[in-house]
């Protein structure tokens, strides 16, 4: 069985994730890489997890 472990994408200089699937939380990663939070912005997920809450939401 095959899965997307994360899909996101550049929009106007925000990182835009639209699925994470990441065990640690995609935006954590890069916050800790060195991205600002207030330039990741997270799509509606159906199964949003509490990891996301942070982030604003599109």
């Amino acid at each position: 069985m095959d899965t997307i472990l994360f899909h996101a994408g550049l929009v106007d200089n925000q990182v835009v994730i639209e699925e994470d699937n990441c065990e640690e939380g995609l935006s954590q990663l890069l916050i800790e890489a060195g991205i600002k939070a207030e330039h990741i912005v997270t799509s509606s997920f159906l199964d949003n997890s509490d990891r996301q809450r942070t982030y604003q939401t599109l």
